[in-house]
């Protein structure tokens, strides 16, 4: 699977492969974690587009039919007529509609609307209320009948999360040509998005992305904003994505970039499972991440942070533990406690795509290593990942551990570099 980028952010122009482990590495402000963004952007907002159609389907049918009820109620004999109440009463009418909406045979629905009508047509109503409940009427029948609206569903979706992790500075601001992103797999062009002015310009995509989820890990300090990030929401909820929107709302509600919610919510839902990610073997990962770290993570919901159950390993006290709250761990642990995590809520499988952001920042040189190590491991169990990295000991050990487990094909690197005399990258 090839992507494309073109005029994002600071990237000039990027080529990358998925087939296991991508590696982009460089100095800062090379665009790296402006890859990983976009990505998560798009896989998040194809794999939503379905939930978004159902929302919006039924929030669409909500709002008409108390519309009509509304216009009806104004009729003189409305509360004398108990058929018309029934008829057109919002939570009957719902129940109706609900009953319906998801029938191959359009003719139960054409059925249902022509009674709707007829009633209408004899009610003594002046001719511009009727008029009005007729219109909104045959507005509820196309919105029960949608079923080509997927394009228009991750349009929005992806502008939504495009202002969230960007928050309307996607395009370049060094140049005026349009920003661009694509996917391929083999000669199938699986979609194709331009940008421009920092929204999307045209959007066209010809097959279903491979990956299903995403996940994005900038920082491990993240176990202990819980409170903070928990209480606060996502710019990708808002129903108006305009910048003057999201200006105002930005000043009366705290609001924080989606993946980081996107995260969050993973792990604090994360279980001890018991059966195994691997099959061959027992947890061998999970053990390795325990006994590294010395002990396990996990979120208890009573005092509403990630708490770490260090082990006790002198000789006179055996199998015990002591808890720390998650401000006093050492962000280390914490950064291979996500992890940890994530393999408990089998978040990760072959069609989810993990994305790590600068992992070595808080990691002790020899620590880089257990971590690039930990990684060749999901890669061998079919999970795929990108790093961004400017760390030689995270590409060194990535290279050694790849080529050690005989899985070199399934590893990318690449370098962004500045282009000369330009403030672009490559």
């Amino acid at each position: 699977m090839f992507f494309k980028f073109n005029n994002l952010g600071m990237v000039k122009e990027a080529n990358i492969e998925f087939n296991g482990l991508t590696v982009i590495a460089g100095e800062n402000d090379t665009g790296k974690s402006t890859i990983g963004k976009l990505l998560f952007s798009v896989i998040k907002s194809f794999s939503r587009y379905e939930q978004d159609l159902k929302e919006d389907k039924r929030k669409n049918i909500i709002s008409l039919i108390d519309r009509i009820y509304f216009s009806i109620r104004r009729n003189i004999h409305f509360q004398e007529n108990i058929e018309l109440r029934s008829q057109f009463n919002s939570r009957e009418f719902f129940n109706e509609v609900q009953s319906i909406k998801d029938s191959s045979d359009k003719t139960i629905i054409d059925s249902l609307f022509k009674n709707k009508l007829d009633i209408v047509n004899s009610l003594e109503m002046s001719l511009s209320n009727k008029e009005r409940i007729i219109h909104d009427l045959e507005s509820l029948k196309e919105v029960i009948l949608w079923d080509d609206r997927k394009e228009n569903i991750i349009k929005r979706a992806l502008s939504k999360a495009f202002v969230s992790e960007f928050y309307f500075e996607i395009t370049n601001k060094a140049t005026n040509e349009i920003g661009h992103m694509s996917c391929m797999e083999g000669e199938n062009s699986i979609f194709d998005v331009k940008i421009k002015n920092n929204k999307i310009s045209d959007l066209k995509f010809f097959d279903t992305l491979y990956f299903n989820d995403v996940t994005y890990i900038e920082t491990p300090i993240i176990l202990q904003l819980y409170d903070v990030i928990s209480r606060s929401s996502t710019l990708f909820e808002m129903n108006d994505a305009s910048e003057k929107s999201v200006r105002v709302s930005s000043m009366s509600y705290p609001k924080v970039p989606l993946h980081m919610k996107d995260l969050l919510s993973k792990l604090e839902n994360a279980n001890y499972i018991t059966d195994s990610l691997f099959e061959l073997e027992k947890d061998p990962l999970r053990d390795e991440i325990s006994n590294l770290i010395n002990g396990n993570i996990t979120f208890k919901k009573e005092e509403r942070d990630f708490i770490f159950s260090k082990r006790i390993t002198t000789s006179s006290k055996e199998n015990e533990s002591f808890d720390v709250k998650s401000v006093n761990v050492a962000t280390g642990i914490k950064a291979f406690g996500i992890i940890q995590l994530l393999i408990n809520s089998k978040i990760l499988d072959d069609r989810s795509l993990l994305i790590i952001d600068e992992p070595e920042i808080h990691l002790h040189p020899m620590w880089q290593v257990e971590y690039a190590k930990i990684i060749i491991s999901l890669i061998k169990n079919d999970i795929s990942v990108l790093i961004t990295t400017h760390s030689p000991y995270i590409i060194q050990a990535l290279k050694y551990y790849g080529d050690k487990e005989k899985i070199s094909e399934k590893v990318n690197f690449y370098l962004a570099e500045k282009i000369e005399g330009s403030n672009m990258r490559k």
